[in-house]
């Protein structure tokens, strides 16, 4: 099949069109879809962002598990250790911002009213992609509880040295932490 073959079937789609408001209604509508295509290829989907936070803070749940292991292998009598981290939140965002403050003085005779009106926006920046909020302070997750199974589990006071060293090490209350001997 030739190029003449395959235009054939567009001109006679196109001559069946009466007019030239056809013509233009056809390219102001692809034109349309062409701008809600690019909207969606390049802005990052809130279900993404939500996602993309998740995996996030598994990914340091993960790595505090990890130092947390090696660090408590080297407690005297702990033997082999397995932990596990709960995290209370996926962290925190704190978008940098600009304010703005209006003040209005008012005289009423004896007396001076005044009242003022902070707004405030969040700054956006190009990242090539299109305009994202600046990004000022990321606060991590905090953890919600560690579980730490050893061998020793079973001496007091091999107990009361990893409940200590890992209240001290996450900055958690000893009551969130439990340590119990592995089977």
């Amino acid at each position: 099949m030739d190029k003449q073959e395959k235009k054939q079937p567009i001109r006679e789609l196109l001559a069946r069109l009466p007019g030239h408001k056809n013509w233009l209604f056809a390219l102001g509508l692809a034109g349309i879809l062409l701008i809600g295509l690019s909207d969606l290829m390049t802005g990052t989907p809130p279900a993404a962002e939500a996602q993309n936070e998740n995996d996030s803070a598994m990914q340091t749940e993960q790595m505090l598990e990890q130092r947390l292991e090696k660090l408590l292998a080297q407690v005297d009598g702990a033997g082999e250790v397995q932990v596990m981290i709960t995290l209370e939140n996926t962290g925190e965002t704190i978008y940098a911002q600009d304010s703005q403050a209006k003040t209005q003085e008012q005289t009423d005779g004896s007396s001076v009213v005044r009242s003022s009106d902070r707004s405030s926006e969040h700054i956006l920046y190009d990242a090539g992609t299109g305009s994202r909020a600046l990004v000022e302070t990321r606060l991590e997750p905090s953890v919600k509880g560690v579980a730490v199974l050893c061998a020793g589990g079973g001496d007091i006071t091999v107990v009361k040295r990893i409940t200590d060293l890992v209240a001290t090490v996450l900055d958690v209350p000893t009551n969130r932490v439990c340590v119990a001997k592995m089977s």
